[in-house]
């Protein structure tokens, strides 16, 4: 409770579980993602940005699941994979595109790895609005190219591999990445995804690239530059659980991580409006944003009671 500073000391008045009642000049309000952390901070005057999760994996139960295309591919990497997911934005034709790039990897329910986890910190209130159920587009090779320029490589195959089986060789070279110095080329596409591809376009398994359709052909560089994949849901990242949303920025003077609209009240970690793309960068706000708020709290202190300051070496 709010009050006016009194003879007693401190104008914030804090009811204990046993009844007690003590009174404070500075309070530091770290009460993480605590849906009560944020009533406390919007009785006294704030305005919070509605909470929603961020940083989660994203469930294709269609897609692993049997008869999915991704199925028994649980594990699998891809080293380089760009994700989008398209909504469309209230008054505009063209709907807006979220676009993150990067590892990719499939899991037991669906996708995870950077490229996932940064897409869903990007986009937490795009999901949270569908309602964690729609189409995302991933590109398994974006290294190279269109849909178009990718068919146009693969079409090359006729010539440059003719008698190589499609299944088994996927034109789509990377320069390897080895620590040891190593170096070459490796597919860009794992093997036993190329594999599950090329059985999509409907390619017989022994079918060599010279005998290839024109039409597969455009069919699997499609499947390759532009794979449709149904989101059915939302998991989480190992066991973290991180909220995009708190108290508006707006009110906060982050010099000290001070209340614009109530002197001594402090804020930090969660239930600040901050969220980062990964659990380091969410540690770092938390440790950060403390450090501040409870420095700048004990100076307020100091100064209303009429402490000298201490000036760092």
């Amino acid at each position: 409770e709010e009050g006016e500073d009194g003879a007693d000391g401190g104008k914030f008045e804090i009811a204990h579980a046993d009844g007690r009642t003590e009174r404070y000049d500075a309070v530091v309000l770290a009460t993480g993602s605590s849906r009560g952390g944020y009533e406390l901070a919007r009785n006294l005057g704030h305005s919070i940005v509605e909470p929603v999760p961020s940083l989660f994996t994203l469930s294709a139960s269609g897609e692993v699941g049997p008869g999915g295309t991704l199925e028994g591919l649980s594990g699998l990497s891809v080293q380089n994979a760009r994700i989008t997911l398209k909504v469309s934005v209230p008054g505009r034709k063209k709907k807006k595109a979220v676009v993150q790039e990067g590892p990719l990897l499939i899991t037991h329910k669906g996708i995870s790895g950077p490229a996932a986890l940064r897409l869903s910190a990007f986009a937490a209130r795009e999901f949270h609005g569908l309602d964690y159920r729609t189409g995302v587009s991933v590109h398994w090779a974006p290294e190279f190219g269109s849909a178009s320029e990718i068919e146009e490589t693969l079409w090359g195959c006729r010539s440059t591999s003719p008698r190589r089986m499609v299944s088994s060789s996927c034109p789509l070279l990377s320069e390897r990445d080895d620590s040891d110095g190593g170096g070459g080329k490796t597919s860009a596409i794992p093997r036993r995804l190329w594999s599950s591809l090329v059985a999509q376009a409907r390619f017989g398994a022994e079918l060599a690239w010279i005998d290839a359709p024109k039409k597969k052909v455009r069919k699997l560089a499609n499947l390759v530059a532009d794979y449709d994949m149904e989101v059915t849901g939302k998991g989480t990242f190992k066991e973290e659980f991180v909220t995009a949303g708190g108290i508006s920025l707006k009110e906060i003077d982050t010099r000290t991580m001070e209340s614009k609209k109530c002197r001594g009240l402090f804020f930090c970690g969660e239930v600040v409006d901050v969220d980062g793309v990964t659990g380091g960068f969410n540690f770092m706000g938390c440790w950060s944003t403390g450090y501040v708020a409870g420095n700048a709290a004990a100076s307020l202190v100091r100064e209303l009671e009429g402490v000298e300051q201490e000036v760092p070496s």
